[in-house]
Parts: C-alpha cells; structure tokens; sequence
C-alpha cells in the first residue's frame, strides 16, 4: 500500500531573509514570526490524503524545534487525526517514553536518564511536550502514541523484550547488545550478538501461539519488533565502510516508521520529527 508523505520545511525566521540565500527553496518554505498551532493553516489545502508529516529540524536540542514540534502534533491531531509521534530515538527508548505518556509510568527523569541515548531531549522544553502528550491522553480514549524508529542503541529493546518475558512467564536469558553502533566491536562480538539475536528469534517464533494467549496478539508483535530491531542492529554493525553504517541506519529507520504505520492500521497518519537529513531520506526511502 503507497504511503503519502509530505515533508514540511518549518523556518523560525522571515520568509524573505531565508529566501535570498536558498531560492531553489523559496516556493517551499514558510516562515514564523511566532510559534502557535494556528500557524499550520496554509497546509490545509494538501493534508486530506497525507498519513506521515515529515518535520525536519537543523539543529538538535533547540528549544523553538521542540515547542514547534508540540504546536504541530497538536494541530494535527486536533485537526486531521493524527495519533502517532515518531522522534529520532531508539525504538525501545521510544517505548519507554510512550510508557509516560500513556500514564504507566511517571518517572520522567529516571526514563531520559536510565533508558535515553541522546542529550538532546533532557529539555524542559521537551519535558513540556512530553507532559503535555501525558495531558491530552488522561482526558481521551484516542490517544496519541509515541515512537523512536532508530537502531543505533539497542540496549532498550533488550530490556522491553525482558519485560515482555517477564510477563508471559519466561526464564529465557538475553545476551549481548551493550555496545552501539559506532563503537568499536570486535568480530568476535559480532557473532556473539548475531547467536544471540538468532536464538532469540526462534524462541519468539516457537513460543508464538503461547505468548500470544498469555498476553494479546498486538503485544506479541510490539515485542517481536524489538527482536527485529536487533536484526537490524546486527546486519548494520556488519557493514566495515562508515558510510554504509549511514545508508543501513536510515534504510532502517524508514522500514521501522512503515512498520508503526501498518500496526496502528490502514488509516493512521504520524508526525515524523527528525533532522532534516533523514526526514529527506525517508522519502528516498520511499
């Protein structure tokens, strides 16, 4: 099924004064004097038929990004039915946020400390974004979801995967997975975490019918994704050029978004927040 995106080029500065250095982009960008979420009007015209807004930022950890980035999921959940957050985060840490939100947890700052890889989100303007998500769904049955779609720190996943089998009852050891994408791993490591990842697999998959009655088909399948991010994990670290580790990240991270899009059915719609780089590459992707 074709995905129809749409990536936004949201300027926090006059039209005119971007314009001038950038004209090849002047017909696609719009500018903001001021960040509120009836700023979005002019997408009104192009937004009945589009299921992932990509919103592309230059730089991390501004704050006028991140206030932007609540502006927008607010609009377009108000407006359009959007119910699905992805930010440039792992795909477990993502979880673990979205276990605040859903009201599962209230330990903001224990889950951006033991279960966050990035620094970029240890704001208070992304405190408010995150308390503001937490808000809207106490007071709604839709609610919306939050997501990471990255592959680079794993470790999270392993700890989600251990909590799910924890919860069907399961004694099963994981091993491995402490390192990151960009550290240094020895080949000897790299078949440990493959044997590991591999085992792991063909446990879920003999265990399916099992787990599936102790728990739910739909949490069945957000635990296995997390195996099939250490997949992801395990064939990236295989690749010895830097730039191949690159082209794998954002091959992945666009088949995790299309993954979150199919499980929340055929008529979600999602935010994709990320740098401008693989908000362009998404759309390669696709």
């Amino acid at each position: 099924m074709k995905i129809y995106s749409l990536v936004v080029i949201l300027l926090l500065s006059s039209i005119s004064c971007f314009s001038q250095c950038n004209s090849e982009l002047e017909p696609y960008a719009s500018g903001f004097d001021t960040i509120e979420g009836d700023s979005f009007s002019f997408l009104d015209t192009v937004l009945n038929d589009i299921r992932i807004v990509g919103y592309g930022e230059d730089t991390h950890g501004t704050a006028e990004f991140t206030l932007l980035a609540k502006e927008l999921m607010e609009y377009l959940s108000k407006q359009y039915n959007f119910k699905a957050l992805i930010i440039e985060t792992g795909f477990g840490e993502g979880q673990y946020l979205n276990d605040y939100i859903q009201g599962r947890r209230d330990d903001l700052k224990t889950i951006l400390e033991d279960h966050n890889s990035t620094w970029r989100y240890k704001t208070k303007e992304f405190y408010q974004l995150m308390n503001w998500l937490k808000a809207y769904n106490s007071n709604t049955a839709d609610k919306i979801h939050l997501y990471g779609c990255e592959m680079q720190y794993v470790i999270s996943d392993v700890n989600k995967i251990r909590e799910y089998l924890e919860k069907v009852n399961a004694d099963y050891q994981i091993d491995g997975f402490e390192k990151h994408l960009w550290q240094s791993i020895e080949e000897s490591e790299k078949v440990d975490y493959y044997i590991s990842y591999a085992k792991l697999k063909k446990y879920f998959i003999d265990n399916y019918e099992l787990f599936k009655r102790k728990t739910s088909e739909e949490e069945y399948s957000l635990a296995y994704h997390h195996i099939v991010v250490l997949g992801q994990f395990v064939t990236a670290i295989n690749q010895h050029a830097e730039q191949r580790k690159h082209d794998f990240r954002d091959m992945y991270m666009a088949e995790n978004i299309q993954w979150i899009l199919n499980f929340h059915g055929n008529t979600s719609k999602a935010l994709y927040w990320a740098h401008n780089a693989h908000v362009g590459d998404l759309i390669t992707e696709w």
